[in-house]
């Protein structure tokens, strides 16, 4: 089972398009696009433009959490280590473990110099990795020398103390038809958590049959990522992430079902402020946030939970952002939802086509608290909370 993200997943420019309406013999699509586009429209009018940046100090700097999907999920593992004084949970929907992607393991084949891949943690000059070795090649790797880099790397002070992992949660996904994340790959993440945390405050979901995208209930989002089969629009990604972290009373007050009302509650958010200069993160100039009302007022204190999209920004952010079904939970569970964005340019194509830095390709330090993406996405965290930026 291949879905529509699977194929685009590896995207090689930033033309990447949704081409659902030319998909023959789907009656069902057009009716969807034309739904989906008005909707867009609606919303788009009533978000005015207007940036969401006035918002210092609504978010409760102790209820901060992270979760991405494949690139977005990768960073959010980097972030939910590297910051965890910051991040108190971590969601991921198929991802890597922490330096994984950059670290060489006995059994990898090495390769000539790749843009794809520009540093590489043990090989030798003039060589590096085969590009997605820890996906594609889960086999070869294990945790114990990622735990040993990220406790070296907290003891030089690039990131963290390792001790507050802790008291923190961590939920991974990956569905039994992933063909981007190989069998083996999300568990080996899994395990570099398990090493860093209690081993119960570890969840791994991997009973569900799906492709490679973010589980929903929403019948729109289940079309999109093109999840077919017996478990097909069946598990609340979204759900089960932010009971796992925060945990279950923090969604009593249920869901808000009404998807499309809630649009207008997504507004833009000017990242502009929180990017760093040099060395440049590819961030885009405006991302998102969906604020419920009850958390509008400075000094709301209203959890916040940033989530991370994949690669191929251009035809995934729009869906994500309205459907993944963050927002159905957040409305009524005064959670607010930040949706960094990545943009479409750099020197790699991973990077033009918006995939977050899992591969140090935007510096040999970007799981440290001086890379560019991670002093992006902390800053815009502290903006919210009022917290001191201080990475």
């Amino acid at each position: 089972m291949t879905s529509f993200f699977d194929r685009h997943h590896n995207a090689t420019s930033s033309n990447c398009t949704i081409f659902h309406i030319q998909t023959a013999g789907r009656e069902l699509v057009g009716t969807l696009t034309v739904m989906v586009l008005a909707s867009a429209f609606v919303a788009m009018l009533a978000m005015g433009g207007r940036d969401a940046t006035t918002h210092t100090g609504i978010a409760d700097v102790n209820s901060v959490s992270v979760s991405g999907i494949s690139s977005g999920a990768d960073m959010a593992a980097q972030l939910q280590v590297v910051l965890s004084r910051t991040f108190m949970g971590v969601g991921i929907f198929a991802g890597q473990a922490y330096h994984c992607a950059v670290y060489r393991f006995p059994l990898d084949p090495l390769k000539a110099p790749n843009p794809s891949v520009p540093y590489c943690d043990g090989c030798p000059k003039g060589e590096t990795l085969t590009y997605d070795h820890c996906k594609n090649l889960p086999n070869i790797t294990s945790a114990p020398p990622l735990v040993a880099r990220a406790t070296a790397a907290a003891a030089a002070g690039e990131i963290d103390d390792l001790a507050t992992l802790r008291t923190r949660r961590a939920f991974l996904y990956r569905g039994k038809s992933d063909t981007t994340y190989n069998k083996g790959s999300v568990n080996a993440t899994a395990n570099v958590f398990r090493a860093l945390m209690p081993p119960e405050s570890v969840h791994f979901e991997d009973r569900i049959d799906s492709p490679h995208l973010v589980p929903g209930i929403n019948p729109y989002l289940c079309w999109w990522e093109e999840w077919s089969g017996p478990d097909n629009c069946t598990y609340d990604g979204a759900r089960h992430a932010l009971e796992w972290i925060y945990g279950r009373d923090a969604l009593s007050r249920g869901r808000d079902n009404a998807t499309e009302s809630l649009f207008p509650l997504l507004k833009p958010f000017d990242q502009r402020p929180h990017l760093p200069n040099s060395p440049p993160s590819y961030l885009a100039d405006k991302g998102r946030i969906f604020v419920p009302p009850a958390c509008e007022p400075a000094g709301s204190k209203c959890k916040l939970h940033v989530f991370l999209h994949g690669c191929g920004v251009s035809f995934s952010y729009d869906v994500f952002t309205k459907y993944s079904g963050f927002n159905e939970w957040a409305m009524r569970n005064n959670i607010i939802i930040l949706y960094p964005k990545m943009g479409t340019s750099g020197p790699t194509s991973q990077l033009k086509s918006g995939c977050f830095d899992g591969y140090g390709q935007t510096s040999d330090a970007y799981d440290q608290r001086t890379a560019p993406q991670i002093i992006a996405i902390k800053s815009m965290v502290d903006s919210l909370t009022g917290a001191q930026v201080n990475v």
